[in-house]
């Protein structure tokens, strides 16, 4: 693994989005390289600090957004839903 890659899969190791295997090659190479492990402690401190935000939404769009998600779901159980459109489209 090079450092390239390394740098791609750093924020997708904190999320737990890779394969065992891809964990496993990239720990290997954090271990060797200092760059990249000094990489991973700054990614590592953006993510808690991302995570730990709490944004205040205000009420009124977070009532919009409600409304609009009920309208587009009520739209897709009124047309059959995703399966319908797949078996239609058949």
């Amino acid at each position: 693994m090079n450092c390239d890659t390394a740098a791609r899969q750093l924020p997708l190791m904190l999320y737990g989005e890779l394969t065992f295997d891809e964990e496993e090659l990239l720990q290997q190479h954090i271990e060797s390289c200092g760059s990249c492990r000094s990489e991973l402690v700054t990614i590592t401190k953006v993510q808690r600090r991302l995570d730990g935000a709490e944004v205040e939404v205000e009420s009124a769009l977070l009532a919009d957004c409600r409304r609009n998600l009920r309208i587009a779901t009520s739209a897709i159980a009124e047309n059959g839903g995703p399966q319908r459109s797949f078996w239609a489209d058949l």
